[in-house]
Protein backbone atom coordinates (compact mmCIF):
# COMPACT_ATOMS: atom_id res chain seq x y z
CA UNK A 1 0.00 0.00 0.00
CA UNK A 2 3.11 2.26 0.47
CA UNK A 3 4.33 1.64 -2.65
CA UNK A 4 1.32 2.40 -4.28
CA UNK A 5 1.09 5.63 -2.70
CA UNK A 6 4.52 6.73 -3.57
CA UNK A 7 3.96 5.80 -7.09
CA UNK A 8 0.80 7.62 -7.36
CA UNK A 9 2.30 10.63 -6.24
CA UNK A 10 5.01 11.11 -8.41
CA UNK A 11 2.74 10.59 -10.93
CA UNK A 12 0.93 13.21 -9.89
CA UNK A 13 3.92 15.45 -9.38
CA UNK A 14 4.76 14.70 -12.66
CA UNK A 15 1.83 15.43 -14.28
CA UNK A 16 0.94 18.87 -12.67
CA UNK A 17 4.99 19.79 -12.76
CA UNK A 18 4.75 19.89 -16.84
CA UNK A 19 1.66 22.32 -16.56
CA UNK A 20 3.13 24.34 -14.20
CA UNK A 21 6.52 24.69 -16.76
CA UNK A 22 4.26 25.44 -20.02
CA UNK A 23 2.78 28.47 -18.48
CA UNK A 24 6.14 30.42 -18.14
CA UNK A 25 9.46 29.23 -18.53
CA UNK A 26 10.19 32.92 -16.23
CA UNK A 27 9.93 33.30 -12.51
CA UNK A 28 9.34 37.31 -12.98
CA UNK A 29 6.57 38.38 -15.15
CA UNK A 30 6.90 41.73 -16.94
CA UNK A 31 4.34 44.29 -17.87
CA UNK A 32 3.08 44.24 -20.92
CA UNK A 33 5.01 46.68 -23.29
CA UNK A 34 7.58 46.99 -20.55
CA UNK A 35 11.09 45.87 -21.16
CA UNK A 36 13.39 45.73 -18.20
CA UNK A 37 17.10 46.56 -19.38
CA UNK A 38 20.30 46.20 -17.31
CA UNK A 39 22.47 49.41 -17.70
CA UNK A 40 26.03 49.82 -16.24
CA UNK A 41 26.99 53.61 -15.70
CA UNK A 42 30.97 54.32 -15.32
CA UNK A 43 31.95 56.65 -12.32
CA UNK A 44 32.19 59.34 -15.52
CA UNK A 45 28.07 58.77 -16.08
CA UNK A 46 28.74 57.34 -19.24
CA UNK A 47 26.56 54.35 -19.79
CA UNK A 48 28.86 51.49 -21.07
CA UNK A 49 26.67 48.13 -21.06
CA UNK A 50 23.20 47.71 -22.09
CA UNK A 51 21.48 44.71 -21.65
CA UNK A 52 17.70 44.59 -22.56
CA UNK A 53 15.47 41.45 -21.03
CA UNK A 54 14.89 40.46 -25.17
CA UNK A 55 17.46 40.53 -28.14
CA UNK A 56 16.96 43.79 -30.65
CA UNK A 57 18.23 44.73 -33.81
CA UNK A 58 21.61 46.50 -34.12
CA UNK A 59 19.12 49.93 -34.71
CA UNK A 60 16.81 49.43 -31.82
CA UNK A 61 19.80 48.59 -29.62
CA UNK A 62 21.74 51.44 -30.85
CA UNK A 63 18.94 53.98 -30.43
CA UNK A 64 18.26 52.56 -26.92
CA UNK A 65 22.11 53.16 -25.92
CA UNK A 66 21.56 56.40 -27.18
CA UNK A 67 18.60 57.17 -25.18
CA UNK A 68 20.16 55.77 -22.13
CA UNK A 69 22.98 57.94 -22.46
CA UNK A 70 20.70 61.30 -22.51
CA UNK A 71 18.20 60.05 -19.44
CA UNK A 72 21.32 59.56 -17.36
CA UNK A 73 22.90 62.92 -16.54
CA UNK A 74 25.37 62.01 -13.93
CA UNK A 75 27.17 58.91 -11.40
CA UNK A 76 25.94 56.92 -8.70
CA UNK A 77 27.85 58.57 -5.30
CA UNK A 78 29.05 56.74 -3.02
CA UNK A 79 30.31 58.93 0.43
CA UNK A 80 30.51 62.12 -1.84
CA UNK A 81 32.67 60.00 -4.72
CA UNK A 82 31.30 59.42 -8.07
CA UNK A 83 31.67 55.37 -8.32
CA UNK A 84 30.42 52.92 -11.59
CA UNK A 85 26.96 51.40 -10.69
CA UNK A 86 24.31 49.37 -12.45
CA UNK A 87 20.78 49.92 -12.19
CA UNK A 88 17.85 48.03 -14.16
CA UNK A 89 15.35 50.47 -16.11
CA UNK A 90 12.17 49.45 -17.31
CA UNK A 91 11.53 51.00 -20.61
CA UNK A 92 8.05 51.68 -22.27
CA UNK A 93 8.28 50.80 -25.98
CA UNK A 94 5.60 52.90 -27.43
CA UNK A 95 5.73 53.49 -31.46
CA UNK A 96 4.84 56.08 -32.96
CA UNK A 97 2.23 56.33 -35.79
CA UNK A 98 2.76 58.36 -38.87
CA UNK A 99 1.06 60.61 -39.40
CA UNK A 100 -0.29 60.61 -43.09
CA UNK A 101 -0.63 63.74 -45.36
CA UNK A 102 -4.72 64.37 -45.93
CA UNK A 103 -6.13 66.48 -48.56
CA UNK A 104 -9.13 68.30 -48.78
Amino acid sequence: MKRFCMVLASAAMMLSGGVAMASSMSLTHFKPKVMPVLVAVNAKGHVTKVLPSTQLSPRLQRLLTENLNEWIAKPAMTKGHAVGSQVIVNVACVPNRARTATTT
